[in-house]
């Protein structure tokens, strides 16, 4: 099968500027930050100077082998789940109880 360059690539259920480079393409997905594309693009052995349109079939089964189980690849996840806990323990701070007792309201309805 002949390499030829994608303009724009279907991955994943988007569509992707195939100029890109991997991980800026990749930040494109749904769920994909910068920081898990540019993980994604070390654990799956792809150049980071690649382009998305360059990238062979059996490349692209490999990001999404790594983007669908990051933790099997030794990407762990639970530090973005952390920050997220502590930016909203801060907010909580900040605010004080009112906001408190105003986002416990809203989160029965």
């Amino acid at each position: 099968m002949s390499r030829e360059f994608r303009l724009i690539l279907r991955f994943m259920g988007t569509d992707i500027d195939g100029t890109k480079k991997v991980a800026y393409g990749l930040g494109k997905i749904r769920g994909v930050g910068p920081n898990l594309a540019f993980a994604v693009v070390k654990a799956a052995k792809i150049n980071p100077e690649a382009r998305m349109g360059a990238l062979s079939d059996g490349e692209l089964s490999r990001v999404e082998d790594v983007i669908k189980d990051p933790l099997k690849h030794g990407i762990p996840l639970e530090w973005s789940i952390d920050v997220r806990i502590s930016k909203l323990v801060e907010i909580c701070i900040l605010l004080g109880p009112i906001w408190l007792s105003r986002s416990s309201l809203t989160l029965t309805l």
